[in-house]
């Protein structure tokens, strides 16, 4: 798939109605007010609702005026203690010389107010906007909770696109980490907001940067991975996800990111489906198995019975068969497996193509599910899976005789024996009468004869002797060991000696582990 990596021009917007830029970008200085309430505020810039129809609101250019220095205490006009407005708010982020902590506890406990989420995403009194005010490095916090606010408002004033890659792009991350769920409500704004303008291309971008920029590491996983990763599928761009999921998720950090074991299933489930979109077979088996065995509840989630059905047609596409799966499996996980048609429309594969000779009630399941792509990529595969069962069998086979046991025209079992030659699936060569002689590693072990085979042999000879002296040498300083060979000697080996030497191997073995 063709991805398209340009950023979205500085004029987009993420609201259905394009709002007008501002003209300027106001000076790094307290704001004007004329009241520090917020009704009088929201009466002097009423938000601009998200409607195709939305006309676009004149803002009055804000007078600058002598402000206090310090948040006051007790604001004027004889307003109550409890009362806040964003004029005070912007005041204290410009001019208040606070350290990052101060300034998080701050604007948490303006948003816990009863109106202090719909203060934050307002307008300032004189209809200024207060991101022109702030600077994304400087002021990482405040501008960070203004904007999560807004994204999360539907009638909240419009938001330029170009304010929201500014900070997505130059936010101070060590700031960000102190607000972790500031973070993770801007993420989701983001997306949600995207997808009310029928546009979640514009949410790729942005998210993008955040997920990138905000952990400490590639592998940390955060909240903000399963947003980014289902913006990417939800705008149909898999492909913009596939340096995201490339990294491996080693490390996990709740104090930076308000992580529950959700996320994790959510992410890798999402990241499935991108590496199915692009045909990424092994990987996309990696995160489903993942999705499937992670513990997360009582009972298993229905994404996870989900992802189990689509691990199942992954693993018959990636290699032919079903493996089985890691023993902390949750066992109702393998319960509903068996309950669903999935079982038995599967159990026959190669032999039978899946769903041939199915019930229209199993097709009809299987469509819902969104997994008839992937059935019709196991049954294209059969021919493949079919000539490799040969290999095992045959050295040798004509191409008449290969096409009637798989079933194909002759031509269809050359091309693909040249291309899985060329993956390096199949070790044959076809002659010029058309015989397919196949190679298996018991046949090239004996027709080892070259100089160089024999020499390889002896080195390898040589380098085991060295480890069974080296061995040796081990043992022989092993008091225990000795007292026990010279009784042995002496006595003969006797019935704890055989328990002794049986017991690594009795019961040990499970076919269901690999």
């Amino acid at each position: 798939m063709e991805a398209n990596t340009q950023p979205p021009a500085a004029g987009s917007s993420l609201d259905v109605s394009p709002p007008t830029p501002p003209e300027s970008s106001a000076p790094q200085s307290p704001v004007p007010s004329t009241s520090t309430t917020a009704p009088a505020a929201a009466a002097a810039a009423p938000a601009t609702p998200l409607s195709p129809q939305a006309t676009q609101t004149q803002q009055t250019p804000a007078t600058p005026i002598t402000t206090p220095t310090t948040v006051p205490s007790n604001p004027p006009n004889g307003s109550s203690k409890d009362t806040i407005s964003l004029n005070n708010v912007i005041t204290y982020l410009t001019t208040e010389n606070a350290e990052p902590t101060n300034i998080v506890g701050y604007l948490r406990s303006v948003a816990s107010k009863d109106v202090g989420e719909t203060i934050l995403a307002s307008l300032l009194a004189g209809g200024q906007d207060p991101l022109d005010i702030l600077n994304p490095v400087q002021n990482t916090l405040g501008y960070l909770f203004i904007l999560s606010a807004r994204v999360s408002f539907n009638d909240a004033p419009p938001l330029q696109t170009a304010q929201i890659e500014q900070f997505c792009i130059n936010f101070d991350e060590v700031q960000a980490r102190l607000a972790p769920e500031r973070v993770t409500m801007l993420a989701k704004g983001l997306l949600r907001l995207a997808e009310a303008s029928n546009a979640p291309q514009l949410a790729i971008l942005p998210l993008r940067y955040l997920t990138t920029r905000y952990p400490p590491t590639p592998s940390h996983l955060t909240t903000l991975h399963p947003i980014f990763v289902r913006a990417c599928n939800i705008a149909g761009r898999p492909i913009q996800a596939l340096p995201i999921l490339n990294n491996p998720i080693i490390a996990i950090d709740t104090s930076i990111s308000d992580l529950t074991a959700f996320d994790n299933v959510q992410y890798h489930y999402e990241g499935a489906l991108s590496l199915l979109d692009l045909e990424k077979w092994e990987l996309a088996e990696e995160f489903l198995e993942i999705c499937v065995t992670s513990p997360i509840h009582s009972t298993p989630l229905p994404v996870q019975v989900e992802a189990l059905k689509k691990l199942t047609l992954v693993q018959l596409i990636a290699y032919g068969k079903t493996r089985s799966l890691p023993k902390y499996t949750h066992p109702n996980l393998g319960r509903a497996f068996k309950n669903s048609p999935y079982s038995g429309i599967t159990k026959s594969y190669p032999q039978v193509p899946i769903l041939e000779g199915a019930s229209d009630k199993d097709v009809k399941a299987v469509q819902a599910d969104g997994n008839l792509d992937l059935v019709r990529e196991a049954n294209v595969r059969i021919t493949r899976w079919k000539l490799k069962e040969l290999t095992g069998t045959y050295a040798c086979l004509t191409l008449g005789e290969v096409a009637e046991m798989v079933k194909a025209e002759q031509e269809v079992v050359r091309e693909l024996v040249h291309r899985m030659v060329e993956e390096g699936a199949l070790d044959a060569a076809i002659d010029e009468q058309g015989t397919i002689t196949f190679a298996d590693e018991l046949a090239k072990s004996a027709a080892l004869s070259s100089k160089e085979a024999v020499q390889k042999v002896l080195k390898d000879a040589e380098v085991q002797g060295q480890l069974l002296e080296q061995l040796d040498k081990e043992l022989s300083r092993n008091k225990d060991f000795l007292m026990k060979a010279l009784k042995g000697r002496d006595e003969g080996l006797g019935v704890e000696d055989m328990e002794l030497y049986n017991a690594g191997s009795k019961g040990q073995w499970d076919d269901n582990a690999f």
